[in-house]
């Protein structure tokens, strides 16, 4: 638990979690992991109606889960005043089932459901709610979700009848939903109990490699000396070592054309969101083509903090389709962030995945660089903004965006941070998704392109690639253009907590400049991001970029 947190200003995870027949109403395997977490951390949880799906949630002996009688419905508890003439608000967190249906207290049927995901309920209707938990703050008692203040005192809330809403409704739907895309939709509130639970921004910890890897050896080739061997020993010999990287890297992967410098995002059209608005904006990536995106302005004044996002598609970051805990635009806006949301949409659809300079059979600059360049045009148009401050602005990306943000945030100084989420910060020929080899990436040929995969000698890999391995270059020399700006890698499978043996020589160049806490990694076991590898990302970019 973080230092100055009120332990009795921590959030209640309160799970209604009604087992009806061979069902549960949460998927294990997908909000489950991330209850566990924030019961480790130090959280609280109250497990409501059936026996928890997982045992791990009952082995905190600390805090061990309440447990009530299974075979009573949560909702026929004993009815208790809660506060004179208060309203307690629920987060719906609806979508879990392809028809929202009239939420009804199945008691007094005193409910209804209004636009925002949230049911209202009359002060007698919720008085069901009291042996949970009763807050009072002004003589109104709160039992909320994802809309809470983050100063208030807090429950989070995830509600059964957004997978069950028979349980509501008296209408048992022809197939019973598990709760995937309530994990997609409704872990705002379990986000923002992390928040609460740890205080802004990354624990110390998060900042330098574990104990057992600080005095690890490894073999990667020092960014602190020059190609002619000389030492870097104070900040005027970092400044040239660091434009000698700039031209060994451009002059390797080919030189950047112009950016575009005198363009602003052009409008397509709007839409009120809750808490934000969101623009479709078009804009040139390049100087012969376009790209459209999305831009999401928080209400508010500005100038505000603003963020990047870069993927496959545009789509997935603002919350529309993809999978879950991609959504970093819609989220990071929902915590006052500008954020522009783009992606290699018609791309990845061929499957070329990336961009091509001057065309796709003579490209004469490597595909990540041109996404590199293709990012450092997007800051150029989203600075032009008067919501956007140019001094922060950030961005981020997760595994094909990781290697994006990754590439961008370190050829292009004027991002003020990086968050790559599990990229393969380092070059590895075992790991599959570390595939800096793939033509769309540091691998270019003209088509026809090798068969995607690992390089074996049926399918070798070509171009430039396999030139910087000839020659012993690494990433660590871009990481080091990073310093002083902070960036962070939220790693995964592709980068296990030993990458901080890659990382270390980011901090040393720190070091020399004087900075600290300007390098970090969080790890979790699988690829793909989850609740509390999203968190920490959100919680790193409030900490460097104030929004």
């Amino acid at each position: 638990m973080a230092e100055g947190i009120d332990a009795a200003r921590i959030p209640q995870v309160i799970v209604f979690a009604k087992r009806t027949a061979t069902y549960f109403t949460l998927k294990p395997s997908v909000l489950t992991d991330q209850l566990v977490a924030y019961r480790k951390a130090g959280g609280k949880i109250v497990w409501v109606g059936g026996a928890p799906p997982d045992r791990r949630l009952c082995d905190f002996p600390a805090q061990a889960v309440k447990r009530y009688d299974p075979g009573k419905l949560w909702y026929s508890w004993t009815r208790l005043p809660v506060a004179t003439n208060a309203y307690a608000t629920l987060s719906l967190q609806a979508g879990a089932w392809p028809r929202r249906r009239l939420a009804r207290d199945p008691c007094f049927e005193a409910g209804w459901h209004i636009p925002s995901n949230t049911t209202l309920f009359t002060p007698e209707a919720v008085e069901w709610i009291a042996p949970l938990v009763t807050l009072y703050d002004q003589e109104t008692a709160h039992v909320v979700g994802a809309a809470w203040p983050k100063a208030a005192p807090t429950v989070a809330y995830l509600p059964t009848y957004a997978v069950y809403p028979y349980l509501w409704t008296n209408e048992k739907p022809s197939l019973v939903p598990l709760a995937l895309d309530l994990d997609t939709q409704g872990f705002e509130a379990l986000d923002l109990a992390f928040a609460a639970l740890h205080g802004p921004g990354l624990p110390p910890s998060a900042f330098a490699p574990p104990p057992d890897l600080v005095d690890a050896s490894d073999a990667y080739r020092s960014p602190l000396r020059f190609d002619d061997g000389t030492p870097v020993r104070d900040a005027a010999a970092w400044s040239r070592r660091r434009e000698e990287i700039l031209r060994t890297w451009h002059g390797r992967m080919g030189v950047w054309p112009s950016l575009i410098t005198n363009q602003t995002l052009r409008v397509q059209g709007s839409e009120r969101c809750e808490g934000f608005v969101r623009h479709a904006v078009r804009f040139n990536w390049l100087p012969q083509e376009s790209t459209d995106g999305y831009l999401l302005v928080p209400d508010g004044e500005g100038p505000r903090a603003a963020v990047v996002t870069v993927f496959y598609e545009p789509e997935t970051a603002v919350g529309i389709d993809g999978k879950p805990y991609r959504d970093f635009a819609i989220q990071l806006a929902r915590r006052g962030f500008v954020t522009l949301s783009i992606g290699t949409r018609e791309a990845s659809k061929r499957n070329e995945f990336a961009l091509y300079w001057p065309s796709l059979q003579e490209a004469t600059v490597q595909p990540l660089s041109m996404l590199a360049y293709a990012a450092a045009n997007a800051y150029q148009a989203l600075v032009k903004e008067a919501c956007v401050d140019p001094a922060r602005v950030g961005i981020v990306g997760h595994s094909f965006g990781g290697k994006w943000a990754m590439f961008a945030s370190c050829l292009y100084d004027r991002f003020a941070c990086g968050v790559w989420s599990d990229p393969g910060i380092v070059f590895r020929e075992d790991r599959p998704s570390i595939n800096y080899w793939e033509p769309w990436y540091l691998g270019y040929h003209p088509k026809p392109w090798r068969k995607r995969g690992m390089m074996t000698p049926e399918n070798p890999g070509r171009g430039l690639y396999l030139k910087l391995r000839e020659e012993g270059l690494d990433l660590t020399d871009l990481h080091a253009l990073m310093a002083p700006r902070p960036f962070l890698v939220s790693g995964g499978a592709e980068d296990p907590p030993e990458r901080w043996n890659a990382l270390r020589h980011a901090i040393q160049v720190n070091t020399l400049l004087g900075a600290t806490n300007r390098v970090a990694m969080t790890n979790r076991p699988k690829h793909a991001p989850n609740a509390e590898s999203n968190e920490q990302i959100y919680r790193f970019l409030e900490q460097v970029l104030r929004p």
